[in-house]
């Protein structure tokens, strides 16, 4: 009994001291952001602008509007930023009927703060064992603290602690809950080319609530914002999808690079070319990138799901279905962030689950070898050209190893 009640003890000061790294996270990741975040932050600007706009009843995903709307507030958009998420997202706006943009974003950046790092508790929680819960904990907070993702996240006003923060209460709560049905959700209304990991859910209660919410948001923000809203959203991701160029030198995803290298064959090689040939040079090289990011992201997924059956062609299917649902959607989500058309640093959150699945899962120096993983990506350069291959590559080595230590693992059993 006395030996219970330590341990019991023992686990209780283990909680304590992980709950007050944290709190030291919160506060100094917080100072560190504050010291280079405007007021208001950008990206909160276009969410504003928005929502200002179809308040007016103008249409949100015209530039133009949501820059006159955002003036009217004396807030300044800046250029060509306006809103690009679903209709349903600006629900999330509707403080400014109460509250001036300005009043609002620093709400908002301190409820992204805090999101962000009950991410990672609830990630936490998937380490049964303290001493290794407490590991992760520490090292986690000290890459999150003073570089990287989270700073990003709140020095833009960026959304992706709210991406982390579901995941999060989707892997505590289970993937087979209502719970966790409803929180990965948020995937669906804001980050589409994240959307895979809503693939680990795994009871129809967990569908069919995901499906609820979104009906239910959708019919909502019909009767806020008018059906309109929707035809303009989905004319604008048509011509966003056509015209939006991925080779930005602060796109980190697979596609960014082999969009740029794609771009140097065609076009530098056509420079003595009319301008109509060179526009076409240029759809050809758009083109060319996309197709070799898909064959990239696919080839790593086969590699992955072979590894992760004993490089066995047969039973693929079973093996999948078998698979931990808990470690099927981090492992998507840390996919994701290498295979999403456009990946920003804060996207960076999104590969914390992995790592503590790691630690739950395996010894503590290969649950190491993950997180040096994700700090390679996190602290690599966040805006410079070519530099995404680094990241593609760290991301998408990241995916292999981890199934090749899965699989290890699985062997291991009796």
């Amino acid at each position: 009994m006395g030996i219970i009640h330590c341990r019991m003890f023992s686990r209780s000061r283990m909680d304590i001291v992980a709950a007050a790294i944290l709190l030291t996270g919160i506060a100094v990741s917080g100072i560190s952001a504050k010291r280079i975040t405007p007021i208001p932050p950008e990206d909160y600007i276009a969410y504003a602008s928005g929502w200002l706009a179809s308040d007016e009843g103008l249409n949100p995903y015209v530039y133009a509007n949501a820059a006159s709307s955002s003036a009217k507030a004396d807030i300044t958009l800046p250029e060509q930023y306006s809103l690009v998420y679903p209709p349903p997202f600006l629900l999330l706006m509707e403080p400014l009927r109460f509250l001036s943009p300005l009043e609002y974003s620093r709400i908002w950046l301190i409820i992204l703060l805090l999101t962000g790092w009950a991410g990672v508790f609830l990630s936490s929680r998937v380490i049964t064992n303290t001493h290794k819960r407490l590991m992760f904990v520490l090292s986690i907070t000290l890459l999150l603290s003073v570089s990287g993702p989270m700073i990003s996240a709140v020095r833009w006003g960026q959304i992706s602690p709210f991406l982390f923060f579901s995941l999060g209460v989707a892997l505590f709560t289970g993937l087979d809950s209502r719970i966790g049905g409803a929180a990965l959700s948020v995937f669906l209304l804001t980050k589409i080319g994240l959307t895979s990991v809503i693939l680990a859910l795994n009871s129809r209660r967990a569908w069919g609530t995901l499906l609820i919410v979104l009906l239910s948001l959708s019919i909502l923000s019909i009767a806020l914002y008018g059906l309109e809203i929707w035809s303009s959203y989905l004319e604008w991701l048509d011509m966003a999808s056509s015209e939006w160029t991925l080779s930005r030198s602060n796109n980190l995803s697979i596609f960014g690079i082999t969009t740029l290298l794609s771009q140097s064959w065609f076009i530098d090689s056509g420079n003595d070319l009319p301008r109509a040939e060179r526009v076409t040079e240029y759809a050809y090289a758009q083109l060319a990138g996309k197709v070799l990011g898909t064959l990239a992201v696919i080839a790593t997924m086969l590699i992955s799901i072979l590894i992760l059956n004993h490089w066995k062609l047969q039973g693929i299917c079973e093996k999948l279905v078998s698979l931990d649902r808990v470690v099927s959607a981090a492992l998507l989500a840390w996919l994701s962030v290498g295979a999403c058309p456009i990946v920003y640093d804060h996207y960076g959150l999104l590969l914390v689950p992995l790592v503590a699945v790691s630690f739950a899962k395996f010894s503590t120096p290969y649950a190491l070898v993950m997180f040096a993983f994700a700090s390679i990506w996190c602290l690599l350069p966040a805006s410079s050209t070519g530099i995404g291959i680094m990241h593609s590559i760290v991301c998408f080595a990241g995916t292999l190893v981890f199934a090749v230590l899965y699989s290890r693992k699985q062997l291991e059993r009796p």
